[in-house]
């Protein structure tokens, strides 16, 4: 039976239709992207590292000068929109905006689930100055969109973004992680670099993890690189920049942590 339409709700619990206008057309919101967001997975109806992605969020406000939002008030609309859902895994995305505030859940993308299957071709990528929002997972996404297309035009499903120097930030909507041995490593999670609340939860568990800062050559040299994000969950980089790189020994066991630490 085919899935029914994305379940949008607001901040007071009232479940909004497919035709329902929830903002108004000239809301800062969807006119200048003027807000934050969070994206996790909805399993069996309950989300996957809410308390993290609240957090975050609150960062993220904070940020862009967004009036606080009493994280009681998500979880309610949370707690409507994963009983309308119902049991099928799908992506809940919690929405705050100048002029809107909404939860809304909708299907897990086929690109994810290809990715977590069968992993994917990156390209390293500059993307010049982050601006005021640095820090924020912000709705103006413009330079994310450009670099993902960018890697597609490249014949790539992703990027890894770089500064000037060739270190290793993050990817548009992952983090990087790669292992040194049996070492899990991923850059620090400091500005520019958007802390990621999957990887956090992955070092929380994993026997030997270690933020600290990597190079292009660190990931070429790697036994194995991965993009970690709150929907794909963890996607091995299996060729980078066009240079297919070795298989990676612990890719099976990554996966099942990855999976355990976003399922507590």
């Amino acid at each position: 039976m085919a899935r029914s339409p994305d379940v949008v709700v607001d901040l007071d619990g009232a479940v909004h239709g497919p035709a329902e206008r929830l903002v108004p057309a000239g809301a800062p919101v969807l006119t200048r992207g003027d807000g934050v967001f969070e994206t996790t997975l909805l399993r069996g109806g309950r989300p996957c590292l809410l308390d993290a992605h609240l957090g975050r969020l609150a960062r993220s406000e904070a940020v862009v000068g967004l009036a606080p939002t009493d994280p009681a008030r998500w979880r309610s609309a949370v707690t409507v929109a994963a009983a309308r859902w119902g049991a099928g895994a799908g992506v809940l995305r919690l929405v705050s905006g100048r002029g809107a505030a909404f939860v809304m859940v909708s299907p897990v993308p086929e690109r994810a689930l290809a990715a977590r299957r069968d992993g994917l071709a990156a390209v390293t990528l500059n993307p010049g100055p982050r601006g005021a929002v640095a820090g924020a997972k912000s709705l103006s996404y413009a330079l994310n969109v450009a670099a993902l297309t960018e890697a597609g035009r490249r014949g790539a499903g992703d990027a890894i973004f770089v500064d000037d120097d060739g270190v290793v930030l993050e990817g548009p909507r992952s983090s990087v992680v790669i292992a040194q041995g049996e070492i899990l490593v991923s850059p620090p999670p400091t500005l520019p670099i958007l802390a990621g609340t999957t990887v956090g939860a992955l070092f929380e568990i994993a026997p030997k993890s270690v933020y600290r800062p990597l190079t292009v050559a660190d990931l070429f040299a790697a036994q194995g690189v991965w993009l970690v994000s709150a929907v794909t969950l963890c996607a091995r980089v299996h060729t980078l920049d066009g240079r297919a790189l070795d298989r990676a020994p612990v890719d099976g066991q990554l996966s099942r942590w990855v999976e355990q630490a976003v399922s507590r």
